[in-house]
């Protein structure tokens, strides 16, 4: 005890100034080191907005330099190929035209099963829906009609701008020429994303598969004939009181 009350008389400038010192360490280490987070947080998230702005500022640039219009016309090959939505009703319009220009009768279209739509969460796709990304929407059609136009019927439905499949069919032959054609046909939708990402995401681009496709999909005829709408009342006059019965 001695020995400290002696150390503490002899080198007590030292001592005080030395707890003064540590003191003032202290005190600047506690005030420095949470500026020193402050500061390299805003510094990352300035190269983090930084980085940001440039790809924003890519992105401008591309979307500056598309065609807009063949854009447009790309989308409106797709979405009649493929609607966002069930669409049964240019189903049944494009089975019935084109029945019209291949002279065969349709004498039923019965829907069997309609997909998932987008509102449908509660449901699962099928696996084969699954594999093809889209969900499908099936008919069971009854055509009547000489086999030249029947067969003309079957080459030509897989070829038409509002997609259709040909699961299965069965041919019965009639009195004379005439045949009836049980079709199972399957139609396809895809309901439009939830979310389309970032801005700053990069554009996806076409994949040569991809163009290819839409190349051969723009060569497809657009069978059936979506009427704008009109105001006001019209008077419709037609010979066929129920689409199906000749």
């Amino acid at each position: 005890m001695r020995k400290v009350q002696r150390f503490l008389r002899t080198y007590q400038r030292f001592v005080v100034s030395g707890l003064l010192m540590g003191a003032s360490v202290l005190a600047i280490l506690l005030g420095i080191l949470p500026m020193w987070k402050t500061t390299w947080q805003k510094v990352t998230t300035m190269n983090e907005l930084t980085k940001e702005i440039e790809k924003l500022r890519t992105k401008s640039q591309e979307l500056e330099a598309l065609n807009k219009d063949k854009i447009l016309s790309d989308y409106e090959y797709v979405i009649t190929a493929v609607p966002n939505e069930q669409s049964v009703s240019t189903f049944m319009t494009t089975v019935d035209t084109l029945a019209t220009e291949k002279n065969v009768t349709l004498r039923s279209f019965t829907i069997d099963t309609i997909g998932i739509s987008a509102s449908a969460s509660a449901q699962k796709k099928t696996s084969e829906e699954q594999s093809l990304g889209a969900s499908i929407v099936s008919a069971n059609v009854s055509l009547d009609g000489s086999l030249e136009d029947i067969r003309d019927f079957l080459v030509t439905v897989g070829s038409i701008r509002r997609l259709l499949r040909i699961k299965q069919f069965n041919i019965s032959f009639g009195k004379q020429s005439s045949m009836t054609c049980q079709i199972q046909l399957e139609a396809f939708f895809l309901p439009l994303p939830a979310t389309i990402g970032k801005p700053s995401d990069p554009l996806p681009k076409y994949s040569e598969d991809q163009k290819n496709a839409l190349t051969r999909l723009s060569g497809f005829p657009l069978v059936s004939v979506v009427q704008e709408p009109v105001t006001g009342s019209i008077n419709v006059e037609t010979g066929r009181t129920d689409l199906f019965i000749p």
